[in-house]
């Protein structure tokens, strides 16, 4: 948590699930069959759930963490032995409802033309993420410098059983695991809460939603139930250590965390030294090979300067042809070469269409796709207009493409094709696809202003202005409408033509197409909304 700034959503959200485990234990024990304690209990779970997944979505589970404490140490019964009727009504109310609309939710797009574009389904995720929930247990009992990296994305996708073995043994430990801790509820209450906490922490993050496969950040409450069960364990349920010998295993611990924490910081203490490192550990890594070459192409390192980009190139041309590699490779080759008047190498063309043939494509692709794009905005790029053209037919071939792959595609068509009809239709389909994409519906106010549809740009703006909770997007707001007051007078004193350039389109206050954003980029400031 100290280490992972960006994830501070994440600490965040889990302060106020702290908060309201503490004040629902609180409720439990001061009184535990009043009424009022029990609309007070309502009130602070549904509130500090809330607020929890106002930040990020992992507050959700708060609901889930507080049934798993009524289940291991009261059973959800009264002291006479009878059901708590109070306590069934809740969290059916909480967690029954909730699971179901979220199945359904689920269901809706998961697998489907708008999952995210993975390389491996639903069932290889649940195989793979059982290994993953031992690797997330060893990082945190016994870290190892070389395993604690941002980037996992080389992570051996479990595709049978048997394929690698470990998948088996992985799920035939969960099951042990979970079977001991549900036994051992009644004399080890503490280390079957510890049990069911670090698996109920990674509900969301390890089974069906299509998130990338490993993120350590992901841990930070699991952690919490890993470290309750191995204390109890050795110290208050289980074999119960001699004091002395507790206190001599907790300084080594102690000693060891801090020294590979000080170590940790060393790498994370300049960003161009911390891409080094991880590129070093990760050599299969996508990401990480990635990130070292755009810092070597940033020219912010003290090294010659030729032969740092030299290298970059190497390691971009080496890189994309690692299993899992996206076009980002094969884009940023294509354009820091005509950047620098290079040569390019038309091999990097026909593999970059490759890989969007052999897929759906992601949010990553979109921004490389803009990218490439802004290459030939800017004049940088002068051939290879019709490859990049073949790169959105492989892209658009896997049915229902994604709001930005359209928005990304009407870039394409309105600016460099002159295909204004094909970049409004694009637009506007973005808009029905995700009505709530911000990005998409500014797109479309744009293009409404630019070809005249006032009335239609005002509606657009109106919508706008609904989703604009807490002034967000103030500021593009007031943009879009000095610009639709701006060509409303024009309109009244001359007719405008309805074919605008890319600098009418200008006046709103951006291009037609903002930069797409990732749903997870390298660094993960990850969302499943």
């Amino acid at each position: 948590a100290v280490l992972y700034v960006t994830q501070r959503l994440e600490s965040l959200s889990n302060t106020f699930v702290l908060l309201g485990f503490w004040l629902y234990l609180r409720a439990r024990i001061t009184e535990i069959d009043g009424p009022r304690k029990t609309i007070f209990i309502w009130v602070c779970l549904i509130a500090a759930t809330g607020l929890g997944a106002m930040v990020k979505e992992s507050g959700i589970l708060l609901p889930l963490y507080t049934a798993l404490v009524e289940f291991v140490l009261t059973g959800f019964r009264l002291r006479d032995g009878r059901w708590n009727r109070r306590l069934l009504v809740l969290y059916s109310t909480l967690l029954a409802l909730p699971l179901i609309a979220g199945l359904f939710w689920l269901g809706g797009w998961v697998d489907g033309t708008r999952s995210f574009g993975r390389s491996f389904d639903v069932p290889e995720r649940l195989m793979t993420e059982a290994r993953i929930l031992f690797d997330y247990a060893c990082w945190t009992l016994l870290p190892n410098l070389d395993a604690l990296t941002l980037y996992h994305d080389d992570i051996q996708v479990s595709t049978g059983l048997l394929s690698p073995v470990t998948t088996l043994l992985s799920i035939f430990g969960i099951i042990v695991l979970l079977g001991v801790a549900f036994l051992k509820r009644r004399s080890m209450p503490l280390f079957a809460l510890g049990v069911f906490l670090y698996f109920a922490g990674h509900v969301l993050t390890a089974t069906v939603i299509p998130l990338l496969l490993a993120f350590e950040h992901r841990n930070y409450f699991p952690s919490i139930g890993l470290l309750l069960a191995c204390v109890s364990l050795f110290v208050i349920e289980g074999f119960r250590l001699r004091p002395r010998t507790s206190a001599a295993i907790f300084l080594g611990a102690f000693s060891f965390y801090a020294f590979t924490t000080a170590l940790r910081a060393t790498e994370w203490s300049e960003p161009f030294r911390l891409a080094m490192t991880e590129a070093a550990k990760r050599p299969r890594s996508p990401g990480a090979q990635f990130a070292r070459a755009y810092s070597l192409l940033s020219g912010k390192q003290r090294l010659d300067r030729q032969s740092v980009v030299e290298t970059a190139f190497l390691s971009l041309d080496s890189a994309r042809k690692l299993p899992g590699a996206g076009i980002l490779f094969e884009q940023l080759l294509i354009t820091s070469h005509a950047q620098r008047r290079l040569p390019l190498h038309q091999e990097w063309w026909d593999d970059l269409i490759a890989k969007l043939q052999s897929r759906p494509a992601n949010a990553s692709d979109a921004r490389a796709l803009h990218n490439l794009n802004a290459c030939f905005l800017d004049n940088f790029c002068v051939d290879g207009l019709s490859a990049l053209q073949r790169a959105y037919e492989a892209a658009l071939s896997h049915g229902a493409p994604r709001p930005e792959l359209l928005s990304v595609h009407a870039e394409f068509a309105w600016h460099l094709l002159g295909d204004k009809q094909q970049g409004e239709k694009d637009i506007r389909a973005a808009v029905i696809e995700s009505p709530k994409d911000i990005n998409a519906r500014k797109n479309l106010i744009v293009l409404l202003i630019a070809t005249n549809q006032l009335a239609d740009a005002k509606k657009e703006l109106d919508r706008l202005r609904e989703q604009n909770w807490f002034g967000l997007f103030d500021n593009l707001i007031n943009s879009l409408e000095t610009a639709l007051v701006k060509m409303q007078g024009a309109a009244g004193s001359s007719n405008r033509s309805l074919d605008a350039s890319p600098q009418t389109m200008s006046e709103s206050g951006s291009k037609l197409i903002a930069l797409p954003v990732q749903d997870e980029p390298a660094t993960e400031t990850e969302s499943t909304k």
